[in-house]
């Protein structure tokens, strides 16, 4: 799920543990996931149609902010980490 955000390829993601739920959640992308005892040929087709058919303005219009928006918490939290690191510093 990652990788395709970074790509910015639309996806079904099969959750085999509860991260898969969580990453989800956090790009907004829910209905995208699948649990893995849910994943059956039904509806990861209807899943996958949905994306062929809407893939590009999901991409555009949900994955590209969300990959956006992570990065700059993930940004903002290292750079808050590595200034508690020095020496003095304040918050």
């Amino acid at each position: 799920a990652i990788f395709a955000c970074v790509a910015g390829k639309p996806f079904v993601a099969i959750g085999y543990q509860p991260k898969t739920a969580g990453i989800m959640t956090m790009l907004g992308l829910e209905e995208f996931s699948v649990p893995i005892g849910e994943a059956t040929g039904e509806r990861l087709t209807g899943l996958l149609e949905v994306l062929v058919r809407q893939g590009p303005s999901i991409v555009e219009g949900r994955i590209r902010p969300a990959v956006a928006r992570l990065g700059a918490e993930v940004r903002s939290a290292m750079r808050h980490a590595l200034h508690s690191l020095v020496p003095g510093h304040q918050p």
